[in-house]
């Protein structure tokens, strides 16, 4: 049986509003995205996510977020997913970018 253990600092952020950094991982083509992937690594290849599930954040924006290839800092309510279908253990929700 596989779980996963989410250190109190952590789970202390549990459905806190924080501010993540990282890299776009659109889901779908085009120029803005509202949902995507946020990843801890940059893109290193276009048919690879980089890392695994503890690195990644499933990002839920309030309005269309341009694509970029820079890092970007998101702020939003943080969520962890205890069994999600998706298999990731990070949500960002009513995200946005801070400029």
């Amino acid at each position: 049986l596989f779980f996963v253990e989410f250190p109190e600092s952590l789970r202390a952020l549990d459905g806190e509003r924080v501010r993540i950094k990282g890299f776009m991982y659109p889901l779908e083509a085009g120029e803005t995205h509202e949902k995507f992937l946020l990843a801890a690594l940059p893109p290193a290849c276009p048919f690879c996510l980089p890392g695994n599930a503890k690195t990644l954040v499933d990002v839920h924006c309030d309005r269309p977020v341009g694509y970029t290839m820079e890092p970007v800092i998101l702020e939003g309510r943080f969520t962890i997913l205890e069994e999600d279908d998706t298999g990731l253990y990070y949500r960002l929700t009513e995200a946005g970018p801070i400029e």
